[in-house]
């Protein structure tokens, strides 16, 4: 993936209580859909608290990812643990953030949150970067009439 474009802005809490200007990178997609499927989580604590995204256990797309740099900042002190379903909340300063391992129904398949691309297209995106920064040359021999690739010495 090639990222051509950036955006500044600001990312505040309601009130103001907590701003930061940010520049941003803009992909067309960050993730798969988070969480695969919908939670159903039944607990009380979940009831008391307010969360930075109250809609967390309903699948949907991921619209930002804030990176290291400004992770630390956005920690408050606060953390609850729920024993069942063995979740995590910690508290932010957009409200509590939840993590954790939730039961699920065994499924014959393994998701893994990553950005699908077209593989042809990223296959031959990478092979003409590689090309261009000079780790694959065309080899041309009058016997044979298409063009033959080869990569250098070290492996792809």
């Amino acid at each position: 993936m090639v990222i051509t474009k950036r955006v500044t802005a600001t990312i505040a809490k309601k009130h103001k209580s907590f701003q930061k200007d940010l520049v941003m990178l803009v992909v067309k997609k960050i993730t798969d859909i988070i969480p695969h499927k919908f939670l159903d989580i039944k607990s009380d604590v979940l009831n008391s608290v307010k969360f930075a995204d109250s809609k967390f256990n309903i699948p949907g797309k991921i619209d930002l990812l804030l990176g290291a740099e400004l992770f630390y900042e956005l920690l408050r002190p606060e953390q609850i643990l729920v024993p069942d379903p063995n979740l995590l909340l910690q508290n932010t300063v957009f409200g509590f953030v939840v993590s954790g391992k939730v039961k699920q129904p065994m499924i014959n398949h393994i998701h893994c949150g990553m950005i699908r691309e077209d593989l042809n297209e990223a296959s031959k995106e990478f092979m003409e970067e590689y090309e261009r920064l000079g780790y694959r040359k065309e080899v041309i021999e009058e016997k044979v009439p298409d063009a033959i690739y080869y990569a250098i010495h070290h492996g792809v």
